[in-house]
């Protein structure tokens, strides 16, 4: 009795760790608040866990084991539309969304590689049991495998789009993704990209990563993003040059390490400038990330408005292809990184972030229709384009491997086949 009452104990601590870092991420919760949310005592804790990283590896186990049996559970009926059906019901249906891991895994990817190996290894538990159910529709193996990691990227990338814009609807969008995925017939694609997943990686450092990041960033014209207050305090171009320096470094910081994780101090010491010189520039990091988010839409608008002069949308794909390679494994998408860090801890930022993602979204629909495709379907492609982009560059960083971008590739051009 008294070891079930110790078990009991642990399983309990795990239990409020995970709530909490679900909605607030594991860096923004301390000791003290899981002890307060598990009413134990801090002895108690330290008996079972020698530091909040070693509960972090637990809590990481624990949704792992959790989200791959509640796959297994909706898939144990024989129709797939009733499997995606339970699935989505499960991952979804409560008031709060029980979303998967892939906030945990951007968080560990930008400092912790231990905790980040579990949550990896969580991640393909899930997709195993994807892999599984998709396989008992009859699909070849290696169509299986393919379209596991699909699914997944699929449910991160519309989970992600859903909590930012806290619109239900999208989850719609994800169903028909979602039962599309076992009809579509078996391709020779699906095998090559298969035994390619299969092979040993071989990634790029991250300083070569982190210096292409950085080569991108300083290469955006953001001239024309300047607040009233720069216009007030704006003495010289030397002045101008100095604060458009910092939002660069800034942002292939928060790209880099994280948004929470990125101090001033490391922010300033990057620039060369004195922590109370930074406050010359900005009032605090919130106003800081502000122009960060546009120097990201920036970004991304100089590359849509270069994807317009592609001929067709697979040259597009090609393109995207090209400019993400020497990011790879290192670097998800900056919007998305940022949105899933503050989904659930900062209200106003998240709905900055998602019309961020919204804008980048209808660009994308709207490049898509001028190359053809009619504005209904465009719509809803760009949809599920920035779905799965987004969802496979964050499989891509957490299972740290670069060959998931010839994944998203293969994704990418079936959609626009």
């Amino acid at each position: 009795m008294k070891n079930k009452n110790m078990q009991d104990t642990r399983s309990k601590i795990i239990a409020s760790a995970a709530e909490l870092f679900r909605n607030r991420g594991y860096n923004q919760v301390g000791i003290q608040d899981i002890l307060d949310a598990s009413g134990v005592s801090r002895g108690s804790f330290y008996f079972w866990f020698k530091s909040k990283e070693k509960l972090g590896e637990a809590v990481s186990d624990y949704f792992g084991r959790a989200f791959s049996s509640l796959a297994r559970d909706a898939f144990s009926t024989p129709k797939w539309a009733d499997g995606v059906d339970a699935m989505l019901q499960k991952f979804f249906g409560a008031a709060k969304p029980a979303t998967p891991v892939a906030n945990l895994g951007i968080e560990f990817a930008h400092g912790n590689r231990r905790l980040l190996l579990h949550v990896a290894r969580g991640m393909k538990n899930v997709e195993n049991a994807f892999e599984t159910a998709l396989a008992a529709q009859g699909l070849p193996p290696e169509s299986a495998f393919v379209r596991a990691g699909t699914m997944m990227a699929l449910i991160e990338g519309h989970a992600l789009r859903m909590i930012l814009s806290r619109d239900r609807t999208v989850i719609s969008q994800l169903r028909d993704d979602l039962i599309q995925l076992a009809r579509r017939e078996p391709d020779a694609w699906e095998r090559d990209l298969a035994g390619l997943l299969r092979r040993k990686v071989k990634n790029t450092s991250r300083k070569a990563s982190s210096r292409a990041a950085q080569k991108i960033l300083d290469s955006v014209d953001d001239r024309s993003i300047i607040s009233d207050r720069e216009k007030k305090c704006r003495g010289s171009c030397e002045t101008d040059s100095k604060r458009r320096f910092i939002v660069s470094r800034a942002a292939r910081l928060f790209w880099e390490r994280g948004y929470y994780t990125t101090s001033v101090s490391s922010i300033s010491a990057e620039c060369g400038v004195a922590k109370g010189s930074f406050h010359f520039y900005f009032d605090n990091k919130s106003a800081l990330v502000s122009r960060v988010l546009e120097h990201y839409k920036c970004m991304y608008a100089g590359f849509l408005k270069q994807a317009a002069t592609v001929k067709d949308l697979p040259e597009f794909i090609d393109m995207l292809y090209e400019l993400l390679t020497p990011l790879a494994p290192d670097f998800a998408c900056p919007i998305g990184s940022i949105g899933l860090e503050v989904a659930n801890t900062d209200v106003a930022l998240a709905g900055t972030v998602g019309s961020h993602l919204a804008l980048l979204e209808d660009g994308c629909a709207a490049m898509m229709a001028d190359k053809g495709l009619p504005s209904a379907r465009a719509a809803r492609v760009a949809a599920t384009v920035i779905a799965v982009w987004e969802g496979q560059v964050t499989r891509m960083v957490i299972h740290r491997d670069s060959r998931i971008l010839d994944h998203l590739k293969y994704d990418l051009l079936d959609l626009v086949r």
